[in-house]
């Protein structure tokens, strides 16, 4: 049944949801099947080297988003609502000087924030805070 399955989940045009439907049931065949078994199925499956790449390289990221995220609700306490601030204020029509005053910030990192916002409107808050942390990963990387 499994191996039906397989051969099934390789006739899916999509690329990415082929992947993650073998994926998939490798995770359930290791689960439920003897290791051997497993094996087998794991070789059915065939992937080759450069779609092990491409699949490890998404669970990369995947945890990269995943720390970022983490870290920017963590370490950054308050940074998607302080973002959410400066947008409510900036649509109310407040100058970025206005802001980084009433907010006590630099009024760079305010304009950073406001360019971010202006050029990105369909990015959340929280996404918004993702690339600010990024890019300060960056900054200090290089620093």
């Amino acid at each position: 049944m499994v191996e039906e399955t397989v051969r099934l989940a390789q006739e899916i045009r999509d690329e990415e949801q082929r992947m993650q439907a073998l994926v998939g049931i490798l995770t359930f065949a290791d689960k439920i099947l003897d290791r051997d078994y497993a094996k087998r199925i794991k070789e059915v499956i065939g992937m080759n080297k450069v779609e092990q790449l491409f699949f490890d390289e998404g669970v990369e990221m995947g945890i990269a988003k995943g720390i970022a995220r983490g870290r920017v609700k963590g370490a950054a306490e308050g940074r998607a609502e302080l973002i959410g601030c400066i947008r409510k204020k900036l649509k109310k029509g407040y100058a970025v000087l206005e802001i980084a005053e009433v907010l006590e910030l630099e009024a760079l990192y305010v304009r950073r924030i406001a360019d971010l916002i202006q050029n990105e409107p369909e990015d959340s808050d929280v996404e918004i805070a993702e690339k600010l942390f990024r890019e300060e990963s960056v900054q200090q990387t290089a620093g």
